[in-house]
């Protein structure tokens, strides 16, 4: 089980990074704080350790799953065959070109793969958002070390990781809320003037998605990259159109709510 490195047990549980800088103690606070799952009374020290134990195995597991999804990539045409490509074929590549929180936030987004009944086992209302905060926690304190150590430069780096991570946790709160706020909007506002105005775009998301479901893609993240040339060039068969400079991360947004819509109805 993972050992914090400059975090400590107190009676309470809640002492943390005392003679770390203040900055990093507000950071590591936030952190602890998205670790613990919704509407929980029974949450304990040894939860969170537990919680980041997972998070490393699962980044590890989506790393080698990546790493053999660029194999096959590059080996059946789908991704060009050069340099940077190749270097991704490992994972310590995947890592290194996509980040620690990119990799396991990927991992995570897949409804097979990661051990969703052991996350249920350390508490039933754990998810993504309580796994990347895990995940970043780790981080600062390895970052609040490696400071006390006296290695500015890769303090720096474990913080950038850190940061990521709990970005796509505000990310996936967002989403959360945001789908609450419509689903409240829709009861109070009749939507049918607006769903025939939306109706070109909203097609073309539906076979976005259905593309993304009837192909073998790693994650959401990966998979908007790769589709968003052939939603850019699909646009005009529906009579609409989408930015070229958002395309991306436009697909990826609708790649995670549908993945959200789909948590809600049921993994």
């Amino acid at each position: 089980m993972y050992k914090f490195l400059c975090i400590e047990e107190a009676a309470s549980g809640d002492r943390f990074f005392e003679n770390s800088d203040r900055n990093i103690q507000r950071l590591a606070h936030g952190a602890l704080v998205r670790c613990q799952p919704p509407n929980s009374s029974d949450w304990y020290y040894e939860d969170v350790l537990a919680l980041i134990d997972f998070a490393s195995v699962e980044l590890e597991k989506g790393a080698e799953n990546s790493a053999c999804w660029w194999q096959g990539a590059i080996q059946d045409g789908t991704v060009e065959d050069n340099e940077k490509n190749r270097a991704a074929c490992t994972p310590d590549g995947v890592i290194a070109m996509e980040g620690e929180d990119t990799v396991l936030d990927d991992w995570l987004a897949r409804d097979i793969g990661p051990d969703w009944e052991k996350l249920a086992a350390i508490s039933p209302r754990l998810g993504s958002i309580q796994v990347l905060a895990a995940h970043a926690l780790r981080k600062i304190d390895e970052a609040a070390f490696a400071a006390k150590q006296g290695d500015g430069r890769r303090s720096i780096e474990l913080m950038a990781i850190a940061a990521g991570s709990m970005g796509s946790c505000t990310f996936f709160t967002g989403w959360e809320t945001g789908i609450a706020a419509e689903k409240m909007q829709r009861r109070a506002h009749s939507k049918k003037g607006a769903d025939i105005a939306n109706l070109p775009m909203t097609n073309l998301r539906e076979w976005v998605v259905e593309q993304y479901k009837s192909k073998s893609f790693p994650s959401p993240y990966r998979a908007s990259f790769l589709l968003a040339p052939l939603a850019i060039e699909k646009a005009s068969f529906f009579k609409t159109a989408i930015s070229e400079q958002r395309a991306q991360t436009t697909i990826y947004e609708w790649l995670l709510a549908d993945r959200k819509l789909t948590s809600a109805t049921g993994r």
